[in-house]
């Protein structure tokens, strides 16, 4: 009898401790916002006492944004999309630049890679596999040579967050011609998120010329292309605004 009370009591404790863990990562007062549109989450921020830290942009009306309370000490983020709050959650306070890990001395941050890179926008539960995911990222978004010296999990953990990495390289420099030196250039990645037809006008007026034409899953893709620059860019259009222009090599020219 003895025996089944211990083991029942354990197995309590374990479900206290689990229980415990998730609520770690869920902000359960702010829970309202979910579904509703952005300024009123903004609105129910500042009225809790949280001020704006920053936005991370993951793709067009796609956004991590990241709040700070002193009064609680705590930093919480809601991810958004198309205007509408999806998730709420508590996170590290590096994630709103204040410093989480102490070395006894000094305070500093564990990781550079922000938690919503990883996968489920969360970090793992060991810390060596966060160590290499870290490492990884970094690797990739500041483009250095592929290092895995890992094996087992960490080798896989490695190489995805690598991927990941180059991905936001290329995703936060997609501005750029791809070209050096002093070859004429015209600057058209500011009409990202503009409306399509203003944006088309806008390209037509610096000298760009539809060139190809195609649509997939309901978004319209289109190629122009300047002769006097030589340059070919592409416009991918979702609902009435530019998700996204990048730079094309599919020209006909």
């Amino acid at each position: 009898m003895k025996t089944i009370k211990k083991t029942v009591l354990m197995l309590l404790i374990l479900v206290v401790s689990v229980s415990c863990g998730i609520l770690e990562d869920t902000s359960f007062d702010l829970q309202d916002m979910v579904g509703g549109n952005i300024s009123g989450a903004k609105r129910e921020l500042k009225d809790k006492g949280y001020y704006h830290i920053r936005t991370d942009r993951t793709g067009y009306d796609d956004t991590y944004s990241y709040w700070w309370s002193n009064e609680n000490n705590k930093c919480v983020s809601y991810h958004s999309v198309d205007g509408r709050v999806k998730s709420v959650a508590n996170t590290l306070a590096s994630n709103c630049n204040k410093s989480t890990y102490s070395d006894g001395n000094n305070y500093y941050n564990k990781y550079n890679t922000r938690e919503h890179h990883y996968p489920n926008q969360k970090h793992y539960g060991q810390e060596s596999h966060n160590f290499a995911f870290d490492r990884g990222f970094q690797d990739g978004l500041y483009h250095k040579t592929y290092h895995n010296f890992y094996s087992g999990e960490l080798k896989g953990i490695y190489a995805n967050a690598y991927a990941k990495g180059a991905a936001e390289r290329n995703h936060k420099t997609s501005y750029h011609s791809g070209y050096s030196g002093y070859r004429p250039h015209i600057q058209v990645y500011d009409l990202k998120g503009h409306t399509y037809e203003s944006a088309y006008r806008t390209l037509k007026s610096r000298g760009f010329r539809e060139n190809q034409k195609s649509m997939k899953k309901g978004k319209e893709y289109i190629l122009w292309y300047n002769r006097s620059t030589d340059q070919c860019v592409r416009t991918i259009r979702g609902h009435n605004h530019i998700e996204a222009i990048e730079t094309s090599t599919y020209c006909n020219k």
